[in-house]
């Protein structure tokens, strides 16, 4: 029997996260795109 491929069980695309506002604003995540397959840790 043939395996089957791994399946991305997260998967996200482009996140973006700001703190702040004007001139205080702070970029925590700028564009971030990952995918986490199924029986993968992972953190951040």
């Amino acid at each position: 029997m043939p395996e089957q491929p791994d399946k991305n069980a997260i998967e996200v695309r482009g996140v973006r996260k700001v703190f702040g506002s004007g001139e205080n604003q702070v970029a925590a995540l700028d564009t971030v795109s990952v995918s986490i397959r199924e029986n993968e840790f992972f953190t951040l």
